[in-house]
């Protein structure tokens, strides 16, 4: 398990904090910036709302950017999610040697767990913990791969 920020063991099958849980469909790896950092391009589908249980689109797409450290946030936020009416945007800043575990671990094969349709195959899943701001922006402190 990759962990980052604020994500914590789950009590009684609910996350500790509030957490968007992505299912991961895709994942693209980029260099970014003058130096040609490690940026990566993820997207998926939201698995699981504890942030706004109210906004109930599991299912819906979204975008996630990571970036190289270089944008400063207040200490112990890594980014920021956007909510549209379809889709959930997020951009998160990590570090480069931290950037890279996560496209490595990503890039394994998912662990096999008990899914309804056996022609898909397992997808990671990534808890993005966060705190909502507004109705439509939200405060990323954390992430744990699944």
């Amino acid at each position: 398990m990759i962990e980052r920020g604020g994500a914590k063991a789950w009590a009684g099958g609910k996350p500790a904090v509030p957490a968007l849980t992505v299912a991961v469909g895709s994942l693209s790896v980029r260099a970014a910036g003058p130096a040609g950092l490690l940026g990566l391009d993820l997207a998926g589908t939201v698995e699981e709302d504890d942030v706004l249980p109210s906004w109930g689109h599991e299912g819906a797409e979204v975008a996630l950017c990571v970036n190289p450290a270089g944008t400063a946030f207040l200490e112990g936020v890594l980014g920021q999610g956007r909510i549209y009416a379809d889709r959930i945007e997020v951009d998160i800043v990590l570090p480069a040697g931290e950037a890279e575990a996560l496209a490595s671990r990503l890039a394994q094969p998912a662990p096999s767990r008990a899914r309804p349709s056996h022609d898909r195959p397992s997808r990671h899943r990534l808890r993005l913990t966060a705190q909502p701001i507004t109705e439509t922006l939200l405060r990323i402190t954390g992430f744990e791969i699944c």
